[in-house]
């Protein structure tokens, strides 16, 4: 699942894996001039809830639920 923080000595938006022995990252964006730096932090911090989400969708898909009525885990 991809994490995501902000490199402030580089003014970057970065995306991190664990691998199972340490992390890699990469750059996604330079961040805006104009963000202060509690945007920039809530940005990642969505970011990788977004990315939590969408990875518990892929490994719990509705299609493995018991039952898809409403309210039910499938739904």
């Amino acid at each position: 699942m991809t994490r995501y923080a902000i490199d402030e000595s580089r003014s970057e938006l970065m995306a991190t894996w664990e691998t199972g022995y340490e992390s890699v990252a990469t750059r996604v964006a330079t961040r805006p001039a104009s963000a202060t730096s509690r945007q920039r932090l809530a940005l990642a911090a969505e970011l990788s809830r977004l990315s939590e989400a969408l990875w518990r969708c892929y490994t719990h898909p509705a299609s493995a639920a018991d039952s898809l009525e409403l309210n039910s885990e499938g739904w």
